[in-house]
């Protein structure tokens, strides 16, 4: 007997048809005993690919080739539609806009920047800004009061000594903000 009842007389193609429509019909079934067929025979079907690609090495490179072509091409066109997306084209030209601005400025007071961090930083004790409490000079950090980020220019006048705890806080908020969410300035 053969599957589904059928007997030994049936001819090839009809045996073939048969197991066809039982796959079809019992595909879970079908799929579970290909993966437990797959897992015990991994060996076998390791030395059967190797020994394929011994055959015919430079077929199974351009297959390689095709499918990492395929997958770069996918990658750089959704690359493409990010980068071409007007809201995020808009978004990276006022950063670089901003980013060159501020390089700008700060290429001109440079000079007074190094000096006032210089000067802090060789400083035994300084107070910090928002909270007043000392910090060592070495440890201390300084401080853009409206931040690069929200427009602050790299000037002496925007810059500020914090202790790290206050600075790490007060992230990109501007000083105002930040003394405004419950931080005392005791200076």
């Amino acid at each position: 007997m053969l599957m589904g009842g059928q007997t030994k007389n049936m001819s090839t193609e009809s045996k073939r048809e048969a197991k066809r429509r039982w796959r079809i019909k019992n595909a879970d079934k079908q799929r579970a005993l290909t993966k437990a067929w797959a897992e015990k025979n991994k060996d076998r079907i390791n030395a059967r690919v190797r020994e394929r690609y011994a055959l015919n090495p430079e077929k199974y490179r351009q297959k390689t080739r095709q499918k990492r072509d395929k997958d770069r091409a996918a990658y750089n066109k959704s690359e493409r539609e990010r980068r071409n997306n007007a809201k995020a084209r808009a978004m990276r030209s006022a950063y670089e806009s901003k980013r060159r601005a501020a390089k700008a400025l700060s290429a001109i007071e440079c000079a007074g920047v190094n000096e006032y961090f210089q000067k802090t930083k060789s400083s035994k004790s300084v107070n910090c800004y928002y909270c007043g409490g000392a910090v060592s000079g070495s440890v201390s950090h300084i401080d853009h009061m409206v931040p690069l980020a929200r427009g602050g220019a790299h000037r002496v006048e925007n810059l500020c000594v914090a202790c790290p705890s206050c600075n790490l806080r007060k992230g990109k908020k501007t000083h105002i903000e930040f003394l405004n969410c419950g931080q005392m300035l005791l200076i």
